[in-house]
């Protein structure tokens, strides 16, 4: 435990402010559900559209990159759920994609008060 500025840091996830009692959550890597990591995966998704069909090679080319980024997390976050061989598609496949991220969390939704890990893979998408 340390101080900073009147601050008392635990864990470096929160701090507790020694003054007023208000404890303050760090934006970031605070562990997330997985649910809240789907939606932060679609919305940076959805961010990154409008670049990815830019005319400028130097734009589209970057935001491909960061899609694929946001499309490996979700494949390594949600492996007991999607099955990985539609990592391929959803690479190319930008709707696709968008599909699968809803259908996954329809899936976690149904699925939440299951106590033990999921193990059912999704098969197909909804149409």
């Amino acid at each position: 435990m340390k101080c900073l500025n009147g601050l008392t840091i635990y864990e470096k996830i929160w701090w507790l402010d020694e003054e007023s009692g208000i404890m303050i959550i760090k934006k970031g890597k605070a562990s997330m559900t997985a649910i809240e990591s789907i939606y932060e995966i679609q919305s940076a998704v959805l961010d990154l559209r409008r670049y990815l069909q830019s005319r400028n090679k130097v734009v589209s080319y970057r935001a491909q990159e960061r899609y694929e980024q946001w499309v490996d997390k979700f494949f390594r976050e949600n492996v007991n759920v999607v099955e990985p061989e539609k990592r391929n598609i959803c690479l190319h496949d930008f709707k696709y994609f968008l599909k699968l991220l809803e259908s996954t969390v329809e899936y976690y939704y149904l699925n939440e008060r299951n106590d033990g890990p999921i193990l059912k893979k999704i098969d197909e998408l909804p149409e």
